[in-house]
């Protein structure tokens, strides 16, 4: 088993990072711990949704096995907050268990190379 039942293996949230406009690289491998456990069956996948929209989420297809990160497409005008969520089958016994991280919000000014105003320095 990858975690535990009673332990959650994400101390923290994803980095969201805007590649470009309509494209954005979520990446959870710094927060992701498992503690040496055996993760080979852990499937990710990511909710997103506008920032002030919750009930229109979405869910992404499964990532790769053992794949810590992933580019989406989005609406590049648009904030967005994601979570991945990670999924793992711990048999017959214990049936699935479903772990998620905490939240990240991406603010649409948020493209590499291009500082938001929020991220300047104001002298």
């Amino acid at each position: 088993m990858c975690w535990n039942a009673d332990t959650n293996p994400f101390n923290g949230p994803p980095t969201a990072r805007r590649i470009d406009s309509n494209s954005i690289r979520i990446d959870w491998n710094a927060v992701f711990q498992y503690n040496g456990g055996d993760c080979d069956k852990v499937d990710f996948l990511i909710k997103s949704h506008p920032r002030f929209q919750p009930a229109a989420y979405k869910l992404s297809d499964f990532t790769l096995k053992g794949q810590r990160s992933a580019v989406l497409k989005i609406d590049g005008n648009t904030d967005f907050v994601f979570q991945v969520i990670a999924r793992e089958d711990k048999g017959d016994r214990l049936g699935i268990d479903y772990k998620y991280s905490p939240m990240v919000t991406s603010y649409a000014t948020d493209i590499e190379g291009r500082a938001s105003p929020r991220h300047m320095v104001r002298f």
